[in-house]
């Protein structure tokens, strides 16, 4: 799997080492799904499911009774999205003072609630995945005309490559109606973290909860300068663990009770943090 993700990345011409980490190479299968991850078409997506966010965002605070779907907004930022690739997709909407998801892939949210002033957990989505480590997820595919124009352009050894893996793997192209859906209450001050997979497969939710109590341990309320704290603290945190030869983290555990085979080191992945503060409408 992870040979077929690496080609289709190289092919395309998106693979980009500041911006895009590789999964290590596991256990290989002799039928496996193939994600076409292109970290362009994450971000091209991202982006547009943020307009569409944006946008739902401005038109709800005219009135409170206006409700936001989120699987109506990742469907409709998915029917825009042309760039080819795969994504997974989380969004959270606030309506009122009830939240709701659409999950869809390894993803995950993680919900806090002050209780006794120490932050704990409310609520936590689970992972979809085909099988181990293969997420669900959207995708566009390429079709005739791009790889016709790849090799127009004298891309041709990498365009018949890209051919073979499309014709020779399953690829993962799941719908936005797949997605989990959420629905709970939240009070002033909850904490909803948004992560990518590189984020929860370093850090176990202990970890995560104690970075953020730290955070707040001298403050009465969490301002953006804090917010901004709490993700750098655990983005930076899960980037050292998974640069470590030898390492405990959630990914290990489920490695060895998934594949019976022992994972040392850290899990390096895109590692992404969204910290999001309930605050009451007049903050």
């Amino acid at each position: 799997m992870q040979e077929c993700e690496h080609e289709l990345r190289r092919v395309a011409g998106l693979e980009k080492e500041s911006t895009a980490v590789l999964k290590k190479s596991l256990i290989p299968k002799e039928e496996s799904y193939v994600g076409l991850d292109f970290q362009e078409n994450t971000l091209y997506t991202t982006k547009e499911t943020e307009e569409d966010c944006s946008e739902s965002a401005k038109y709800s605070r005219k009135s409170f009774e206006q409700q936001v779907d989120p699987l109506a907004v990742l469907s409709k930022a998915y029917a825009r999205a042309k760039a080819i690739g795969s994504s997974t997709a989380s969004v959270v909407v606030l309506n009122g003072s009830t939240v709701e998801v659409a999950n869809l892939g390894d993803s995950t949210f993680l919900h806090l609630s002050l209780e006794n002033k120490q932050y704990v957990v409310a609520n936590i989505s689970k992972e979809q995945q085909h099988e181990f480590n293969v997420p669900y997820q959207l995708a566009r595919l390429p079709d005739a005309s791009y790889l016709v124009e790849m090799k127009l352009g004298g891309r041709i050894k990498e365009a018949s490559r890209l051919e073979r893996i499309l014709a020779g793997g399953k690829i993962c192209r799941d719908a936005p109606e797949s997605s989990d859906r959420y629905r709970f209450e939240v009070a002033s001050e909850d904490v909803v973290i948004l992560g990518t997979d590189g984020l929860f497969d370093n850090l176990s939710v202990e970890e995560i909860r104690k970075v953020v109590n730290d955070c707040v341990a001298s403050v009465r309320k969490i301002t953006p300068r804090v917010a901004k704290e709490i993700a750098d603290r655990l983005v930076g945190k899960a980037y050292r663990k998974s640069k470590l030869p030898i390492v405990c983290t959630p990914f290990k555990k489920k490695f060895k009770e998934m594949e019976n085979e022992v994972w040392e080191q850290g899990k390096e992945d895109d590692i992404t943090a969204v910290i999001g503060v309930i605050k009451p409408y007049n903050y």
